[in-house]
């Protein structure tokens, strides 16, 4: 008998999408699921919706709370899984008939820990005449050493990946804070053998959206930071001076771009100050890294004195 996993399916106000993303989840080729919707306090039609849902096919499980975001609904369908695997769905974006089947194949076949698929962002499904699934092997270790060599939200986030439910025996998700996958998926990452990576790209981002995960910016943008640094810290108490090390690059830099949308949109000269008292915190440390190449080091010493052009100069290559 397959395997059951359990999907996780966080919900927003998102009645414009929540559609899309359940009807692509119960199309899924490998069908022994169960779908928990987590409900975060909706106020639109998404609960209506969703409940329809449930009636409609017994794999679907309703689950209402009050709003407390992403997080608290992720980790609420954690304690409500039943299956030996996990994944979790967004629910304005939308997966591929095969994402299940590919995330759990790719794992079972490899004997991994842990799979990982390709997206698209605000694009379309390319069908491959090839039906084969291709995995390529990593070492969770060798993958945290060799970071950016990867997509960095292929990296960060949960929804293109499945993971063992042990995974997450000691393990949940910040709740109350943006960003919440950076530190947690490495922490994960980090502990896996054997980590499958799919050749195909199967899940759908819609990267212009409302719902839970994106909003315009806020002072809760500046979580970013306080993951990145979570992560980076995480690894430098382990011992692994290295890849900590790498962490501060993107560290600085992201905080440079935070530093320039702060003083733009919220004009809040504490934040401001907090940003570059942080920045000069690790600016030494970043810079003399060996890791980081002689571009960044150059990069952030002009961020140095000049923060907020360097600011501005980031965050149009983040678009």
């Amino acid at each position: 008998m397959e395997d059951l996993i359990s999907v996780v399916v966080p919900v927003y106000n998102v009645e414009n999408y929540v559609k899309e993303c359940l009807d692509s989840i119960l199309v899924q080729s490998y069908s022994n699921l169960q779908i928990i919707i987590v409900n975060d306090g909706s106020t639109d039609q998404s609960g209506i919706i969703c409940e329809e849902y449930a009636k409609k096919d017994s794999r679907v499980e309703y689950v209402y709370q009050k709003n407390k975001g992403l997080s608290a609904a992720r980790n609420k369908g954690i304690s409500c899984a039943k299956g030996e695997f996990i994944c979790f769905v967004d629910s304005d974006d939308y997966v591929h008939k095969k994402y299940v089947e590919c995330l759990y194949y790719g794992m079972i076949n490899n004997n991994a820990d842990m799979s990982m698929c390709g997206y698209i962002r605000d694009g379309f499904f390319v069908e491959k005449k090839d039906n084969n699934i291709k995995c390529n092997i990593y070492d969770g270790k060798e993958m945290m050493r060799n970071f950016y060599s990867f997509d960095v939200l292929f990296m960060n986030v949960a929804w293109n990946k499945l993971y063992r439910k042990k995974a997450f025996l000691n393990e949940r998700f910040p709740e109350g804070m943006l960003y919440e996958d950076f530190a947690l998926n490495a922490r994960i990452m980090y502990s896996c053998n054997r980590i499958a990576i799919c050749d195909q790209e199967l899940y759908f981002y819609r990267r212009n959206r409302q719902g839970i995960t994106l909003s315009s910016f806020s002072e809760k943008q500046l979580d970013a930071l306080k993951q990145i640094e979570n992560r980076m810290l995480y690894f430098k108490e382990i011992g692994e001076e290295s890849i900590y090390r790498r962490f501060l690059q993107e560290f600085v830099i992201v905080n440079l771009r935070l530093f320039y949308l702060t003083k733009r949109f919220l004009k809040k000269k504490s934040l401001e100050k907090q940003l570059r008292s942080s920045y000069k915190n690790y600016f030494f440390p970043a810079i003399s890294a060996k890791e980081n190449s002689l571009v960044a080091k150059f990069y952030m010493l002009l961020g140095l004195f000049f923060p907020y052009f360097m600011g501005y100069i980031t965050s149009i290559w983040d678009k």
